[in-house]
């Protein structure tokens, strides 16, 4: 069994080990967590990587994705075709795109503990996705403190997603009994739809325009190679 897996089987509640050289899942208080770390072959190269998930309630409308910042995000930004919320953390903002919907939603889980375990961190990502919530790493994560803190800080998010999870519930059974809507304010349902449909087309846009930018690229390279070619055919004519 890999040391690091061992390790968190001391960290975790009720752990279960899944794979011993891969991944073990379990329990931060009520919040359960899976680590993994992965491997997958392309072509000749093998990718690694280090993922913890959590699962989301089915009912909760969330996007968030959470990534370095870049030259080109912060060009997509700029344009509209990116999303990024500033969270009054200055090292946090210039580290991270905070891309999600709804907004009101995504501050209250990008707490300051979140915050402060992504610094460490680096993630390559953190995302949610059919029913989970995914941290990212780049990298094989073999030391034990750093796996504790990448497995915390999933459970953290997860936890917060399942208090808003029971709060919406909650909501939900009493405008179903007695129409009072509870803490939320009239009009905040349509608003996050709004929100969420809205930052869908702009990821839909981006995809168009990044898969538009990899198709000029593509067709520049190619050019660039055919016009070498000819050079290279005309150069070896002259020389006859």
């Amino acid at each position: 069994m890999r040391a690091v897996l061992r390790s968190l089987t001391g960290l975790l509640e009720r752990a279960e080990i899944i794979d011993p050289e891969a991944s073990v899942r379990g329990h931060i208080g009520d919040q359960p967590v899976t680590f993994e770390i992965k491997t997958k072959s392309v072509g000749s190269m093998t990718l690694t990587w280090t993922e913890a998930h959590v699962p989301i309630h089915a009912g909760l409308d969330l996007l968030l994705s959470i990534r370095p910042s870049t030259a080109r995000d912060e060009r997509e930004v700029a344009r509209g075709d990116a999303v990024d919320h500033r969270l009054g953390d200055p090292a946090f903002d210039a580290a991270f795109i905070v891309e999600g919907a709804p907004e009101r939603l995504v501050r209250e889980i990008v707490d300051e503990e979140v915050r402060r375990g992504l610094l460490a961190l680096r993630p390559d990502h953190v995302f949610s996705g059919p029913g989970a919530l995914t941290l990212q790493m780049p990298d094989w994560v073999d030391e034990a403190e750093r796996a504790a803190l990448l497995v915390r800080t999933a459970a953290r998010l997860g936890a917060a997603c399942a208090e808003i999870s029971r709060r919406q519930l909650a909501d939900v059974g009493r405008a179903d009994t007695s129409g009072y809507r509870g803490e939320v304010a009239p009009g905040t349902r349509a608003r996050d739809r709004e929100e969420l449909d809205a930052l869908q087309r702009t990821m839909e846009r981006r995809d168009e325009a990044r898969r538009k930018a990899a198709r000029r690229l593509a067709m520049t390279v190619l050019g660039g190679v055919i016009a070498a070619l000819a050079l290279l055919i005309v150069a070896a004519i002259a020389s006859r």
